[in-house]
């Protein structure tokens, strides 16, 4: 995971009583973590806010909307065909037998 990271500025961090600072203000750093749970975003990052663009979330959103399309189109959707055809034939609305 690939985060980029923007502090506020000297003013911001003057307001708030707390311990010294480990970082420069109005500082930008990018860091990159592998296997990192959310719930541990603000251990690494105090003072920070966990977001994600509204553009990132539909592209992720419309990634699964159509890999979920894909799957039920070509695993369940042609089961469910051949289960109306046989649900139909028994019920009696296809008269077509096979027979000649």
């Amino acid at each position: 995971m690939a985060v980029y990271i923007k502090f506020k500025d000297a003013h911001y961090f003057n307001q708030r009583k707390g311990s010294e600072l480990n970082f420069e203000p109005n500082s930008t750093i990018i860091k990159l973590f592998h296997n990192v749970p959310k719930a541990d975003f603000e251990m690494l990052f105090p003072n920070s806010q966990v977001r994600m663009r509204s553009i990132d979330k539909v592209i992720i959103g419309g990634s699964a909307l159509v890999g979920g399309a894909v799957v039920f189109v070509t695993k369940l959707g042609a089961s469910l065909l051949v289960l109306t055809g046989l649900l139909s034939y028994w019920l009696g609305f296809s008269h077509n037998r096979g027979d000649h």
